[in-house]
């Protein structure tokens, strides 16, 4: 059953956004975990490129070019998902600044050529990604922060029972909380290990 959220800042600020929450796990990011995300990282260049990966309706992504973004791309496998984000994008004036990938994140992370200047990549897989496909899911956060280029900025949405001591190069991401939803930055300088 559709209901809707509201962008929460930017030029877009106040438009609601459709979401659907079909396949039954997933859920959009709460109001205010998405401010306080956006809020920290307005640290790193605004208006880089924005991956949203595991897309769902895309309202971290838009909210990201309502932002300032220049470019957002989304990462959604669920075909009626990705008509519903294009049908979005449409209507909000923002097709032309995105692009919209329907394909599996684990896939497309594998074949994926990062461009050569810094990037922001948020993931909001379903939280039960991280039991049923711990290991591809690790993999798949290893395998970006190999990839992105220095200065480049990798966020992970989890639940907040999941220790982050489980993310790879652990001892080197910022964790914050907000109700159920925790919030991992991992931001590659030039010493990152990968």
């Amino acid at each position: 059953m559709p209901y809707y959220v509201r962008i929460i800042g930017g030029s877009l600020r106040g438009r609601r956004l459709r979401v659907v929450t079909e396949p039954p796990e997933l859920r959009p990011i709460a109001d205010r975990a998405r401010e306080a995300l956006f809020n920290i990282l307005r640290r790193w260049e605004k208006e880089r490129l924005f991956i949203d990966v595991f897309a769902g309706s895309g309202s971290v992504g838009i909210e990201a070019l309502s932002r300032g973004a220049q470019q957002a791309v989304f990462i959604e496998k669920h075909p009626r998902l990705v008509r519903l984000l294009k049908d979005q994008l449409q209507q909000l004036g923002l097709a032309e600044r995105a692009t919209v990938l329907q394909a599996d994140a684990y896939r497309w992370a594998q074949h994926w050529t990062p461009p050569k200047e810094p990037v922001t990549v948020f993931l909001g897989p379903p939280y039960a990604d991280f039991v049923r496909r711990a290991v591809e899911m690790r993999q798949l956060i290893a395998e970006l922060q190999a990839k992105l280029p220095p200065d480049s900025v990798l966020v992970v949405q989890t639940d907040s029972v999941y220790p982050p001591t489980e993310l790879p190069d652990a001892d080197h991401w910022e964790v914050r909380r907000y109700g159920r939803t925790q919030l991992c930055f991992w931001h590659k300088t030039n010493h990152a290990p990968f």
